[in-house]
Formats: C-alpha cells, sequence, structure tokens
C-alpha cells in the first residue's frame, strides 16, 4: 500500500485494525477528507492488502441518485454473495435480512428499522465465521440513513468479531441532518483518520510520476493550481497528455493563474470540446448515474447506439468518464458535480424529468423513476403519482417512513385528480403518523374533511399515536390518539383492534403526560354486545379499564372503589383471550401486565410478559422486548427472584440506550428495579449507578414515569443514611405519581417516605405517610400490599407489643402469597421486633425463618441484617459468604440458564442482543465461579436457581 503519498498514517491505522481483526477483534476506521484527497484510493488500497492477508472483501459506495433507497448501500453488500451464499449466510437471527434481498417477504410497515439493523449485524457474523471480513463503505455521506443506522449497530459489537468495517466520508458535503448525526456517531466508535491536502514535495513527486518530463518551474506551477488535491492534479495531468502540451517552462507560465475552480473549469472546456453530443451524454450520465444503461442514454440523448458509442470513446479516452460493467460512471464525483452545475437549476430539472419518462417507458426499477422526479420539474401525469406512491409504499415496508414522506410529499403536489389526492393525504399522514411526525394530524384532517371514509382514517390516527407513544412523546400521542376518537361516528363500523388501541393509547397517554380521558372505561360501560366483534373490543377494553383501575385512574362502571377483588376479576376476564392481547400494542399491554402486578398475580404477569417478549425477540423488535424488561423487573423483585430482576433491570437499560434516546421513558422503571434489586443483594455501588443518571430530570420529569426513578433513588439514600434526601426524592416521586390523578398507591413511595422521616426524626410526618399508606393499602385489600404496609407501620412504632403485633398481622397476610421478598422481611422484622419485646426465643426462631427466605431470595442484605440479630439473640452468626450460584452476576446466571436448558451461543446471544464472544465470556466465568468444566455439569449446578423462592413456605 505504500504507492500512495503521505497516506502512512490511515494505512498504518487499517493495517493494525487488520492484524486485530484476524485474531478475532474487530475494529472501525472511518476515513475522511475534502473531495479529492484520495479517500477512494486508499479504500481500494486497504482492499487489496486485505485479500493479501486472507479477508474477504465486500464494497459498496454511497452514490448521490440513490442516497434515499432504504438500505441501499446494504443491499450492495448482500448482492456481493451469490444467491446459494445468500441463502447459508441469513440463517437464524440474520434472517431478519431476508427482506432486504427479497422483496415478497417485505413485511414491515410500523416503522421499525431495528429487525434489519439486527438481521444484517448477525448476517456479518455468519459471513466472518469462514474468514475475516473487511467492509468498505465508500463515500458514506451519501448513504442512506438506514445503512448507517446499521453500521453504529454493528461498530458497537464489531469487537467481537473478526471484521475491519472502513467507511469513507466526504467533509464539508451538505447532508441531512439525521445523516450527519449518525455519521458524527460513526467517529466516535471508530478510529478517524483525516486525509489531509498533499505537501508541495509530495504534489512534486506526484507530478513526476504522472509526467516525468515535466520541468521544475511546471512542477512548482502545478503545487499551486492544485493546492495539494491529489485528485486535481491526476486531472491536471490528463488535460496535459490529452491536449499534447509540453510539461515545461513555458507551460508552466500559464498554470499560475489555475486554482482548483480554474481546473473545474477546464475540465468543462475539454468536455466542451468534444462537441455538443460528447457534452449531452455526460450530462444525462451524471443525471442518471448507476441508471445510464446505454440503452437508456440512447432514449434521453436521441443518438443511434453506434452513435453513443464513438460518443462513450471519445469521453472515455478524455479520462472524464470510465467504463463500467453496466453503465459509464465519472472519474470522479468532482467531474460529475461540475458537468451538474453547469447545467443550471432549469436545464437539471428538465434532464431529470426527461431522464424520468424515459425510465418509467422503459419499465425500470420504480426507485430508480422515482429518484428522477424528485428531481425533475414537475411532471402532472398519472403515471407519475403512481410512481411516487409504490416507491413510498416499498419505503414504508423497508422501514424507511421519512423516505416514504418525501416521495408522498412531492406525489402530493404533481397529483390532478381530486379522489387520488385524498388517498396521498391519508398514505402521507400514516408515513408521517410512522416517523413520528405530528404534521400527520394535518394531512389527515385534511383528508377527514374531504371524505367520509373515518374508517380509512382512524386507523391512521392510531398508528400516528403508537409511534408518539412509543417514542414517549406523550402529549402528542394523545392529541393524535383524540383526533382518531372525534373522527369515529356510531353509523362507521370500526375494527375493535382499532378501536380498542385508539382508546386505550388516549387513556394512558394523557396519564402518561396529564389527566386520563376515562373514554375506555365509558365505551365499556355502554357496550352490550351484540356479536363476536363487539365481544373482543368488550375484552380489550377490559383489559385497558384494569390497567387505569391498576394506576388509580378509573374507578368501577357501578362507581364502587376499586378493590383487589375487583381488579382480579376484571383481569381475569381480560385474559381470556392472550391471542387477542398478544397484538394490542404496547399502551394496552403495559397498563394491563401492571395491573396483574397490583393484583398480586406475578407469576401469570410474567409468563405472559415472557411470551409476549419471545414473539417481540423473534420478530427482532427490540423496542417491544426493551419496553416489556421492565414489566418483568417488578415480577420478579416482588417473587424474589433478586438476580433475575437485576438482570432485568440491567438489560431494560441496555437495550432502551441501544435503540433510541426516545425509549429511555421505559427505563425509568428499569433503574428502579435494578436499584432495589441491587440493594437486596448487599450491593450498593451497583444500586447508586442505576440511580445517578445525569440527565433524569431532562427525560423524565415530565412524566409519571418519573416516580419509579425516584423511588429507586428515595430507597438508595435511605440505604446510605441520607433521611432528608431520600425523604425529598420520595416526595417528589408521590407528586408524580399522582400529577395525573389517583393515589399512586402502586409503587410504595410512601411506606419509603415514612421510613426517611423516622430516620430524620420527623415521627409526625412518619406516621401520617405510614398510616395513609396502610389505609390505602386495607382499602385495597391486597394481602402482599396490607403486609408491606403493617411492616413499615411496625417500623415507625415505639410500641414494641405494638410491633410485634402488627409484624404478626403481617406474617399472617403475606404467608399465602407469592411474596417472597416481602415474606422475608416480614419475617426478619418480625424476630428483630420479637428480640427488642424480650421473647429471645420465639425471635432467634423467626430470624431462622427469615434467613432461609432471605438466602432463597438471593437478599444478602436481609442475610446480614439475620446475623447481626441473631448475634444480639444469643445465637451464632450465619456465614455470609458469597459463593457458587449466588456469586454470579444477573447476566451471568441468565446466560448460564439458557445454555443449560440446551441452547447453543448463537442462539442465546440472538436472545439476548448481545454478541457470540459476550455469551462466551459470561459462560467462562460461570464454569469459574461454580468450579465446573463442561457444559454438561452446568444443568445441575444451577438447579438450585430454578426454585421458585414463592413456592417454599417456612
Amino acid at each position: 500500500m505504500s504507492f500512495l503519498l503521505e497516506r502512512d498514517e490511515v494505512l498504518d491505522t487499517v493495517a493494525s485494525a487488520l492484524h486485530r481483526a484476524g485474531a478475532g477483534a474487530g475494529a472501525g476506521v472511518l476515513v475522511e477528507g475534502s473531495a479529492g484527497t484520495g479517500k477512494t484510493s486508499v479504500a481500494r488500497a486497504c482492499a487489496v492488502a486485505a485479500e493479501a492477508e486472507g479477508f474477504r472483501v465486500l464494497q459498496a459506495r454511497g452514490l448521490d441518485l440513490e442516497r434515499g433507497f432504504p438500505w441501499g448501500v446494504a443491499v450492495q453488500l448482500l448482492q456481493r454473495l451469490d444467491p446459494e451464499e445468500r441463502a447459508t449466510v441469513l440463517r437464524g437471527a440474520a434472517a431478519l435480512a431476508q427482506p432486504l434481498v427479497d422483496a415478497s417477504a417485505l413485511d414491515t410497515a410500523d416503522g421499525d428499522p431495528f429487525p434489519r439493523v439486527h438481521g444484517l449485524h448477525w448476517a456479518v457474523a455468519n459471513l466472518s465465521e469462514v474468514r475475516p471480513l473487511l467492509l468498505v463503505v465508500d463515500d458514506a455521506q451519501w448513504a442512506d440513513p438506514q445503512t448507517l443506522r446499521w453500521l453504529c449497530y454493528l461498530l458497537a459489537r464489531v469487537e467481537d468479531l473478526p471484521v475491519v468495517v472502513l467507511v469513507t466520508a466526504r467533509t464539508g458535503e451538505p447532508t441531512s441532518t439525521e445523516v450527519a448525526r449518525l455519521l458524527a456517531h460513526l467517529t466516535t466508535m471508530s478510529t478517524t483518520v483525516t486525509l489531509w491536502p498533499l505537501s508541495a514535495d509530495a504534489v512534486r513527486t506526484l507530478v513526476s510520476r504522472l509526467l516525468p518530463e515535466a520541468t521544475d518551474a511546471f512542477r512548482t506551477s502545478v503545487v499551486d493550481a492544485v493546492a495539494g488535491n491529489p485528485f486535481l492534479c491526476h486531472q491536471l495531468a490528463a488535460t496535459v497528455r490529452h491536449e499534447a502540451i509540453v510539461p515545461d517552462d513555458t507551460a508552466a507560465d500559464h498554470l499560475h493563474d489555475l486554482r482548483p475552480a480554474g481546473i473545474r473549469n477546464a475540465m468543462l472546456v475539454q468536455l466542451g470540446q468534444l462537441g455538443s453530443d460528447a457534452a449531452d451524454v455526460a450530462a444525462a450520465v451524471a443525471a442518471l448515474e448507476s441508471a445510464a444503461t446505454p440503452e437508456v442514454l440512447v432514449a434521453v440523448s436521441g443518438l443511434t447506439e453506434d452513435q453513443l458509442d464513438g460518443v462513450l470513446d471519445q469521453l472515455y479516452a478524455s479520462t472524464l468518464l470510465s467504463p463500467g460493467d453496466d453503465a459509464p460512471s465519472f472519474v470522479h464525483p468532482i467531474v460529475r458535480e461540475a458537468v451538474l452545475e453547469d447545467l443550471g437549476p432549469a436545464r437539471r430539472a428538465r434532464l431529470h424529468a426527461t431522464a424520468a419518462r424515459v425510465l418509467h417507458g422503459l419499465s425500470r426499477r420504480d426507485q430508480d423513476v422515482a429518484s428522477q422526479l424528485l428531481r425533475a420539474s414537475p411532471v402532472r401525469e398519472e403515471w407519475a403519482v403512481e410512481v411516487l406512491r409504490r416507491t413510498a409504499t416499498d419505503a414504508m415496508r423497508r422501514a424507511a417512513p421519512a423516505r416514504a414522506v418525501e416521495l408522498l410529499d412531492t406525489a402530493l403536489e404533481l397529483v390532478v385528480d381530486p379522489a387520488v389526492e385524498v388517498q396521498v393525504l391519508v398514505e402521507l399522514g400514516t408515513a408521517e403518523a410512522a416517523a413520528g411526525m405530528a404534521s400527520a394530524l394535518t394531512h389527515l384532517g385534511e383528508a377527514l374533511r374531504r371524505t367520509s371514509r373515518a374508517e380509512t382514517t382512524v386507523p391512521v390516527a392510531v398508528t400516528l399515536g403508537d409511534s408518539l407513544y412509543a417514542a414517549g412523546r406523550f402529549e402528542d400521542a394523545a392529541r393524535a390518539y383524540d383526533h382518531g376518537r372525534r373522527l369515529r361516528s356510531d353509523d362507521v363500523r370500526l375494527d375493535p383492534r382499532v378501536e380498542a388501541r385508539l382508546l386505550g393509547g388516549l387513556d394512558m397517554s394523557r396519564n402518561l403526560h396529564s389527566r386520563p380521558s376515562g373514554e375506555a372505561a365509558r365505551r365499556l360501560a355502554g357496550l352490550r354486545p351484540a356479536d363476536a366483534a363487539d365481544e373482543h373490543l368488550q375484552t380489550l377494553l377490559r383489559a385497558i379499564t384494569a390497567g387505569q383501575m391498576a394506576l388509580g385512574l378509573a374507578g368501577s362502571a357501578d362507581g364502587a372503589p376499586v378493590t383487589h377483588a375487583r381488579l382480579v376479576d376484571l383481569t381475569d376476564r381480560a385474559m381470556t383471550a392472550p391471542d387477542l392481547l398478544r397484538e394490542a400494542g404496547l399502551p394496552i399491554l403495559e397498563p394491563l401486565v401492571l395491573a396483574l402486578v397490583r393484583c398480586e398475580r406475578w407469576r401469570r404477569a410474567l409468563a405472559f410478559v415472557d411470551e409476549l417478549s419471545e414473539v417481540a425477540s423473534r420478530r427482532g423488535h427490540m423496542t417491544t422486548h426493551a419496553s416489556l424488561l421492565p414489566l418483568r423487573a417488578l415480577c420478579n423483585l416482588m417473587l424474589g427472584r433478586l438476580t433475575d430482576a437485576a438482570g432485568d433491570g440491567t438489560d431494560g437499560i441496555r437495550l432502551a440506550e441501544d435503540t433510541s434516546a426516545a425509549f429511555l421513558a421505559t427505563s425509568a422503571v428499569s433503574r428502579y428495579a435494578l436499584a432495589v434489586a441491587s440493594l437486596e443483594r448487599d450491593r450498593p455501588d451497583e444500586a447508586l449507578d442505576a440511580v445517578s443518571h445525569p440527565r433524569a430530570d431532562q427525560h423524565w420529569g415530565g412524566s409519571p414515569l418519573y416516580g419509579w426513578f425516584l423511588t429507586g433513588q428515595g430507597a438508595v439514600d435511605l440505604a446510605r443514611g441520607r433521611h432528608e434526601q431520600a425523604l425529598a426524592a420520595f416526595t417528589r416521586a408521590g407528586e408524580r405519581f399522582m400529577s395525573a390523578g389517583g393515589p399512586g398507591a402502586f409503587c410504595d413511595w410512601r411506606g419509603g417516605a415514612a421510613l426517611a422521616a423516622r430516620g430524620m426524626g420527623d415521627l409526625d410526618t412518619a406516621r401520617e405517610c405510614a398510616e395513609d399508606n396502610l389505609t390505602l393499602a386495607e382499602a385495597f385489600g391486597a394481602p402482599a400490599t396490607i403486609a408491606g404496609a403493617l411492616r413499615v407501620r411496625a417500623l415507625i412504632s415505639d410500641d414494641r407489643d405494638e410491633a410485634v403485633d402488627l409484624l404478626g398481622r403481617a406474617r399472617t397476610l403475606v404467608a399465602g402469597t407469592d411474596a417472597a421478598l416481602e415474606r422475608a422481611r416480614v419475617h426478619v422484622e418480625l424476630g428483630a421486633a420479637l428480640r427488642r419485646a424480650g421473647h429471645r426465643r420465639d425471635a432467634r426462631a423467626m430470624l431462622r425463618a427469615g434467613l432461609a427466605e432471605a438466602q432463597r431470595c438471593g437478599a444478602h442484605r436481609l442475610v446480614r441484617r439475620v446475623g447481626e440479630e441473631l448475634e444480639v439473640a444469643g445465637a451464632r452468626r450465619p456465614e455470609l459468604a458469597v459463593e457458587g450460584v449466588d456469586a454470579l452476576t444477573p447476566s451471568e446466571l441468565r446466560v448460564a440458564r439458557r445454555a443449560a436448558a440446551g441452547h447453543s451461543n448463537r442462539a442465546i446471544a440472538e436472545q439476548l442482543f448481545v454478541t457470540r464472544k459476550t455469551v462466551e465470556t459470561h459462560l467462562s466465568n460461570v464454569y469459574r465461579k461454580l468450579g465446573i468444566a463442561s457444559r454438561g455439569q452446568l444443568r445441575s449446578a444451577i438447579a438450585d436457581t430454578d426454585a421458585d423462592p414463592a413456592a417454599e413456605r417456612p
């Protein structure tokens, strides 16, 4: 690779990356520089070097006209594989990328690109199993955003693969905001090398190679003319040879006035000297790019095939164009840009219009025709609108709604038929909805004013609401759902799933941003099922209403208080149709699962979440999977599965951040669960990390979800003895929970506030919080919840006999529940209360029962507390060493369980959205900590962890 001048830094960087990748540790290299500095030449040299090292090399390139093709650059890479190899590579999770090369398999219409991103990652992993791989993406500034998003995802995981990702990008090139953001992200994940202009000595050396007969004066003049740009130096030398100029001192005098712009003008002069036909063909190639096949060029230029061949030969000889496999191309984008700029805006627009008509007449790909139409003078013809609409539909199926919006915006400008215009408005609103654009309401509202077909526009309003809800934009989501609600009329029969998503989304969005609407409860109260559709709607409305009741935001239909028994009955009836619920959408599913948690039906909730997560994982829907993990964490926390709860919390945070900043809303609950689980596992540093988010106010401050984070923060402060800060956090949590209405009793912030106030010596506040907590718990009637409130009330009591009585009642209540962690807490506190009341023998028995419970839960903080109490009570302190399964991290235990169940490392990695190397590392740690040597010993080694702590009673 040494023939390139002054490019040793980048060549050495890539060589080092190739060496590491050959040993299994991949890397990314980003090469950036201004136009003409040699990025493509560097990429080619690196490809040659990689092949010499035994690497498989796949190359793709961004093109100006194709930058809007969803996944276009990624598809180029996949198309380098022959069909048989492609079928082998696209196996397992990689099959999620199959639709990118098989249009008949496209099924994504929800704007979620993650299945394709995840699939492409595994396609690369599969390719690299055979031999190390170099992926080259040249001119990334023109790559589509979907490919760039995948590259960012891949680079975050490439260190575990024998893969080098080499990306080149031109600086100073205008790009969309999204592309600029993704390119900036690439720089943080790669070793970035900038190609600077060549030094004067290097330019002189290059001129000597290109024009050996050049004099010193001529070489010096070239230095002044090209400003260190290697391409312009090559182009100037080509012009000298083409014009038969002698590169001597005399010629040097003519170069003094040339600068880079002058060389570009010289290229245009050279093109003009070839004649008008050559100029027209060059312009057509510039406008068509990869679509400039000979057949198309004949039709656009009006030349015969023989005439075209002659003109192309002239252009090749001039070194302005170079022949390609299917179509000619410019030797460098700088030349193409000069040609297009010389045409002027009006001529360019007319040329693009001509190209669009020709491509359409020759039945070329819709996306090629659409790219021309986007740049053309208006083509107000029926076929043009239809091409744009079809291409937009394809973009939606490829999870590229922003591209669909661009296409449909143009279609709306071109459409003439009023009936078609309404259809385009609905399609545009749908695309804007999937892209999370609030402007969808404008177009849907316009469509509504011009059509009575609410059954068409209401589903689109639901789509918009779901997109905004998933993005954490709850206020905008509420507006979208409310808009759809107002579109519905009594004489229009909607699909029950659509109507339910509309009402559930409206209720939940308003809960998370302002006040609940209560629409679902009112609709349920007035519904009299007449057929299967009404019964389906009734089931879904029960699920929605149960969720709202659990949050304290809706009452019973007869006005009676919401109780545990009523909520259990409602959730049971809602859960009779699980198949219907699976496709209900997160605004319905999230509160429904929370209702099951509130009912203390943690087993059922956990099974339902696991089922939903398995479907989401199989489909590659990481956003849904990430949203369900916090709910899973809550279930495991209450069931006393602390390691699982910590693992769910950790994964929920990681996946939320991997998915998008928009989905960080879901991780507020994950952070709460991780903090509490870590405290109980006696890992205070991990708990503190969970609630040390630097932008918590920014991410959750306007939502009740912030209450979960603040409750976790309060628990950590309480454990650290920071009682004043803990009380402030718990108080703020209550304010957030109650901001949407209701008592906010689904999270025990009041109990935490009572204990914090007691720690400060503020007994009045402590009693008030504890009494409120107990009153609400008893009014609702869930046994474990009442037991928890009784335990808190006992802890702030100065009356030892009262404390024993309260904890005795709590023990009776919790004994018959699945609340293993609460049962352990109650037993330990009752043992301590008995000891303080002078009942040492009973205290020791109760503490040992609590110890057994705490050990089954992995609640090491309670185990330590029992040891202290037993010692005071005259018994021996138990051994507190953490070893065996208890020494495993949550992630290690999760991997170990899947491995013990017979899943391969690859399958585990696909299920958990991690790399295979991560799985291997976890298993290696598991073997070391458990003292085993093989996978075959794993099942018996972790068998105890699969026993349900809730299933065992003292």
